[in-house]
């Protein structure tokens, strides 16, 4: 995902999405605003934070959980995050969570409750 301080957005999805592929999508700067306030604190001030089982901010990480890659400022900086890494990370995957809520991505994303074990 990448999100501009316009609003605009560009969202690819890999696998186990309900959209597949590049898609974009426009939101209001007050929404890309909100996403980058609970992100930007988080984000390394360059480079890319890789939150991977095996990486020393995931040393025991459960399988066959869903990641998510955001970038700011095209690809200069970022989070790659693998949800088996949120017990170790919850300030981080708490953030990521949030984007759904925060921007228009629910319809893209698709229904989550029952990968979670929500349901």
């Amino acid at each position: 995902m990448t999100v501009s301080p316009s609003g605009a957005a560009r969202f690819t999805g890999i696998r186990f999405t309900a959209a597949v592929g590049e898609h974009t999508l426009s939101m209001t700067p007050a929404q890309a605003q909100a996403f980058a306030a609970r992100l930007l604190p988080l984000l390394p001030a360059s480079g890319v934070t890789r939150y991977q089982p095996g990486e020393a901010n995931c040393p025991g990480a459960p399988t066959d959980m869903p990641s998510v890659q955001v970038r700011v400022n095209g690809a200069e900086r970022g989070i790659d995050f693998y949800y088996g890494c949120a017990r170790d990370n919850p300030r981080v995957a708490d953030a990521l969570r949030a984007a759904p809520d925060l921007l228009p991505l629910a319809a893209l994303i698709g229904d989550r409750a029952a990968f979670a074990g929500q349901r």
